[in-house]
């Protein structure tokens, strides 16, 4: 069991989803003599695959992410990384009232999947909440919330914000937003989104590795497509697992 991390119930404001993204939330550290270090945003957006070609020329998506090195034969082995790391103390805000929800408890699974491969708490506060803060917005809160992504195409959509400077960088800020257009579920009907499936592929960006497209990596939940009633997202394979433990670390025995 992953132990440290705080889980709450907050009542603030009513939802407001945004995609826009507004200034710099707050001023990045300082670089003497070099001026301040540029921040960079990153965009995954996670399609239908039967809606979008193979390899999309999606400019969303990031054109080269790092690579652990030489492919391995046994593609289960498989990851590419982001370059980016979270930092410690990371507090994430979820839509929704309590954790006792079914829904929001498959996002905390999704959380919880990653945790205990690297035997750490990798997200130590955890609130549920109504606000103004979710949607993809540069505005200190790293956040899950559902709205309408204007494309039925389209699950949902991870950004992530950093410094440029030398890898591994500093996930900043993050946000994660599942797409209402899909009629969401928690029990892996057919016709339904699975939440927790899709949840956990995009917790993995936020943990700091990027989408696969090969058809040999389509088992993987780091594979870029989903579909209505798939499941087999919510457990990670042996190449997720290595790319999460590649930056955090494995468990201690």
């Amino acid at each position: 069991m992953i132990k440290g991390r705080t889980i709450t119930a907050l009542l603030v404001m009513t939802l407001v989803l945004g995609l826009a993204l507004p200034a710099v939330a707050a001023p990045p550290q300082e670089n003497p003599g070099k001026g301040p270090p540029e921040l960079e945003q990153i965009v995954f957006i996670h399609y239908l695959d039967d809606s979008h070609p193979a390899n999309p020329n999606n400019p969303l998506k990031p054109d080269k992410p790092g690579r652990p090195g030489k492919e391995e034969e046994d593609p289960t082995l498989y990851y590419e990384l982001l370059n980016l790391k979270l930092p410690e103390d990371v507090t994430v805000y979820i839509e929704g009232v309590s954790e006792e929800d079914p829904e929001i408890a498959a996002i905390l699974t999704s959380f919880s999947t990653w945790e205990v491969e690297t035997g750490s708490v990798l997200f130590d506060t955890i609130h549920t909440t109504t606000g103004d803060m979710f949607g993809i917005m540069l505005n200190d809160y790293n956040t899950v919330s559902f709205g309408d992504l204007d494309n039925p195409n389209i699950i949902g959509v991870t950004s992530l914000w950093s410094f440029r400077g030398k890898p591994p960088r500093t996930i900043v800020e993050w946000d994660i937003v599942l797409n209402t257009d899909f009629t969401w579920d928690t029990d892996g009907n057919p016709d339904d989104m699975d939440i927790q499936n899709i949840a956990t592929h995009e917790v993995g960006h936020v943990v700091g590795l990027a989408d696969l497209y090969a058809d040999d990596y389509l088992e993987q939940t780091m594979y870029g497509y989903s579909h209505d009633g798939e499941t087999k997202k919510r457990d990670l394979l042996a190449g997720d697992i290595l790319g999460a433990q590649s930056l955090y670390g494995s468990p201690q025995p």
